[in-house]
């Protein structure tokens, strides 16, 4: 349950949440996330939006590339070695904030 704030009386008025939309709401504050052949763009979003560690494509059509699993999304050194493992990927370090991620050639 939740306690919803209301103009008038009562002030607080109990409601009941669904477990699902609980989860969703508060996704937010996991540090993993589990991705279902999500776009690497969307993927590298998440991580960037947690990680100081930026992640940029440096191919624009990465972006489609489908990436499955669970990942901590506060390890964005870990999740670009782990894209280079199979030799189509490099990871590129530019200073101590940004990977750059490209194909290989």
């Amino acid at each position: 349950e939740r306690l919803v704030l209301r103009e008038q009386a009562p002030l607080f008025t109990p409601e009941k949440v669904p477990a699902e939309a609980l989860r969703s709401a508060l996704a937010w504050q996991s540090r993993l996330a589990d991705f279902a052949e999500a776009p690497l763009a969307a993927v590298v979003e998440r991580f960037n939006a947690r990680s100081r560690v930026q992640l940029v494509l440096g191919d624009p059509e990465l972006g489609a590339r489908p990436v499955g699993g669970t990942f901590a999304l506060d390890e964005s050194e870990a999740f670009a070695r782990l894209l280079t493992r199979d030799g189509e990927l490099v990871a590129e370090s530019r200073g101590d904030a940004v990977i750059l991620l490209r194909r290989a050639r």
